[in-house]
């Protein structure tokens, strides 16, 4: 241990003490020690800007991928729309009179479903449903959940759907 002069008294101090026992004024030493601590700081503030800069670049990768599987699901459908109603006879049995089932496709992956009697041409509220075609294939989804898995025979002029229950039901093509 060796005695230095305080830089602001001129006294006499420990060379080991951070202030001068005289008048408080920080040392030498304390002014170094503060140096680093600033220079920690600094390197603290970089690690934190590169951890900010890695984020942002996953948050927006994350986005641009959505945003190009979004994109192309939608090319999907408006690509894959059938642009054609199907209707078939159901019912007769439960209700006495003919009915026939109708499904409307759209150009906008929406399709309208609806019941009516072929003799009063009556129509039950229509119910809309949205769908994707993959090739021959078609999903008509009710609430996120698939209702009527179909698919296309006959050049397209005929379309086979089941119901939840598994029976298959026969639709032709409406010209």
């Amino acid at each position: 241990m060796a005695l230095i002069k305080c830089v602001e008294c001129g006294k006499d101090i420990s060379d080991t003490t951070d202030i001068c026992i005289h008048c408080g004024a920080p040392t030498s030493i304390s002014l170094q020690g503060n140096g680093n601590v600033s220079n920690r700081s600094k390197r603290h503030n970089k690690h934190s800007i590169f951890i900010l800069i890695v984020l942002f670049v996953f948050i927006f990768v994350i986005l641009v991928i959505s945003f190009l599987t979004t994109s192309a699901h939608k090319g999907t459908l408006s690509s894959s729309t059938l642009n054609a109603e199907y209707s078939a006879p159901k019912y007769e049995y439960a209700f006495g009179d003919a009915m026939r089932e109708t499904f409307k496709f759209n150009d906008d992956g929406k399709v309208v479903y609806q019941l009516c009697n072929v003799k009063t041409d009556a129509c039950a509220d229509p119910r809309a449903y949205t769908y994707e075609r993959y090739g021959s294939d078609v999903k008509i989804y009710s609430y996120g959940s698939v209702q009527y898995n179909c698919f296309l025979k006959d050049s397209d002029t005929i379309l086979r759907c089941d119901d939840t229950g598994g029976t298959y039901q026969d639709y032709a093509k409406i010209k």
